[in-house]
């Protein structure tokens, strides 16, 4: 029970050991993100409202001093001492001025009209203040405002909308760097020592020398942040609660009993070793223990079904030696090896028994087709002329020469199917072209007969040529006289290494587990089995298709 309590134990601590740290430095990180990101969008946002209202006012202050400059309106004009006296002595030449007061934004408009007279005109920035009021897309603390250079602000606050702006001095990092000539943005505290995003830029024009500031305050932007942290916490909490219920039911699964152990090891004396092992205990002593019954069952399984095999005289079945030590699977490695050279000098005996069977056949046939042709067929020519030369009556005379050239002509044929001699002279593509030639004159069957080869005037051997040859015989007379078929394609192909043949008939098929039907095809299939061939064949409704391949050496 100690044991067990103990590995429950280092179980939840270690899985939290590694999770908790885990969630936090994730959490952590997709928090600084967001902040990050959330600080570029916000201070985009302001660069973007400053710059288009440092337009708005720039664009102004031009237009107001071109139209001042065209106007000619008959006022009065003024020389500079009375100009100073009224406007303060930062007015020494034409220009435009920033001449605010308490009372608010004025801008004075210089003109020299004379050598010593001057066309003056005062603007009150209203326009300006509509500019700087203008607030949308600025939630509830933001706002746009111009500084002068005596620090002091020339629109209205939006906190402090009943205070003189010339009465709020505001000497912000913003403020200081604007009139150093610097744009910028960042966060900064504002004229009210509050935090907020900044964006700054300074005014030059004539003799006036602004600063222009577009802020909001911290508290408001981050609201999305502060928001977002609140779920943050409450995610990794529940988070945190979730990775420990994962930990005490991983270990509650991972503490099993031995006595599955037990159940298994008794079913293995049994000789059951059809068994699957999917328990996955707790402990690295009980997991490899677990393990290594796993691994012996599917080594016995093997050993046992390679064994089967064996004993079926499967001898491509495949077996892993589980270690060096494996002597009960190394004998039957060494028992397939030695069924495997059995079977191999078995299947050449067989072989070679065949090869023999077939070469005294066609010795044999070709005897027999020498004889008759060397001596049957001379005595019937000799026995024809006899007839000729006797006195017999002319009706008798001409039937026994009908019946002796009959006997001739069957002579003939079977010595042809003996053993045709234009096979031993020619090869396979001028004898089975003579066998289509004879054949289907007597046939109603279209027979279609090609040969194509790489090479001129291929030499396959008398073997090859006698294989060919009896299958081509062989098809030829089943397809004509069992198919009813319409039609016969027979070809013969000479590629690489390897003579092919191709037989195909629109019969009605038959089926080749019949014995009558089957006799013909083992003969075929002899035939390539000593030549190292391969023979196929489909038959059906649809008809019957037979491919023949045999390799063999070019000279």
């Amino acid at each position: 029970m100690k044991k067990s309590l103990s590995i429950r134990f280092w179980i939840v601590l270690l899985v939290n050991i590694l999770l908790i740290p885990t969630i936090l430095l994730v959490s952590l990180f997709f928090y600084q993100e967001f902040k990050k990101t959330l600080d570029e969008r916000v201070l985009l946002q302001l660069t973007s409202i400053k710059r288009l209202k440092r337009f708005q006012i720039e664009d102004f202050l031009l237009r107001e001093w071109e139209q001042f400059k065209k106007e000619d309106n008959g006022s009065d004009l003024l020389s500079l001492v009375e100009i100073q006296s009224q406007f303060g002595s930062q007015v020494k030449e034409a220009g435009v001025y920033d001449v605010s007061s308490i009372n608010g934004l004025n801008i004075l408009f210089v003109q020299k009209k004379g050598k010593d007279l001057f066309k003056v005109a005062v603007n009150n920035g209203s326009e300006i203040k509509k500019i700087l009021l203008e607030r949308s897309g600025m939630g509830q603390s933001g706002e746009s405002y111009l500084v002068g250079s005596d620090y002091r602000l020339r629109s209205q606050s939006r906190f402090f909308p009943d205070k003189p702006p010339m009465e709020i001095i505001c000497k912000s990092f913003g403020t200081k760097t604007a009139f150093t000539n610097k744009l910028g943005h960042g966060i900064i505290y504002d004229y009210r020592g509050i935090e907020v995003y900044s964006a700054y830029h300074p005014i030059n024009f004539s003799k006036i020398k602004w600063a222009i500031l577009s802020e909001i305050d911290t508290e408001e932007a981050l609201k999305p942040l502060n928001d977002l942290r609140q779920k943050l916490g409450f995610i990794i909490l529940i988070a945190l609660l979730i990775a420990f219920a994962f930990s005490v039911v991983l270990a509650r699964v991972l503490t099993r009993p031995l006595l599955k152990m037990k159940n298994y090891l008794d079913q293995m004396i049994s000789g059951n070793y059809d068994l699957e092992v999917r328990e996955k205990p707790a402990g690295l002593e009980m997991q490899l223990m677990y393990s290594s019954l796993a691994e012996m069952l599917v080594k016995l399984r093997s050993t046992v079904n390679f064994s089967k095999e064996i004993g079926d005289l499967n001898l491509d079945a495949d077996y892993q030696l589980t270690s060096e030590g494996d002597t009960l699977g190394r004998s039957l490695l060494n028992m397939r090896e030695q069924l495997r050279k059995l079977n191999e000098t078995e299947s050449s005996r067989q072989r070679d028994l065949r090869n023999a069977i077939i070469s005294g056949q066609e010795k044999e046939r070709l005897r027999l087709s020498k004889e008759l042709h060397d001596g049957l067929g001379p005595m019937l020519t000799h026995l024809k002329l006899l007839i000729q030369n006797q006195e017999l009556p002319k009706d008798k005379k001409k039937e026994l020469k009908q019946i002796i050239d009959e006997t001739v002509n069957e002579v003939r044929r079977m010595t042809y199917n003996l053993m045709p001699q234009s096979l031993l002279d020619f090869g396979v593509e001028k004898a089975v072209k003579n066998l289509v030639q004879t054949l289907s004159p007597v046939s109603k069957v279209a027979i279609e007969y090609s040969f194509h080869s790489e090479r001129q005037s291929p030499t396959f051997g008398d073997d090859i040529n006698i294989c060919l040859f009896r299958i081509a015989q062989e098809c030829l007379n089943n397809g004509i006289k069992h198919s009813q078929a319409d039609s016969i394609l027979l070809v013969i192909t000479d590629e690489g290494n390897f003579v092919n043949l191709y037989y195909s008939d629109d019969g009605v098929g038959f089926d080749p587990s019949i014995e009558h039907n089957g006799s013909g095809l083992r003969n075929m299939q002899a035939r390539v089995d000593v030549l190292k061939g391969t023979f196929a064949i489909s038959t059906g409704e649809e008809g019957t298709n037979i491919e023949v391949n045999i390799p063999y050496q070019t000279k």
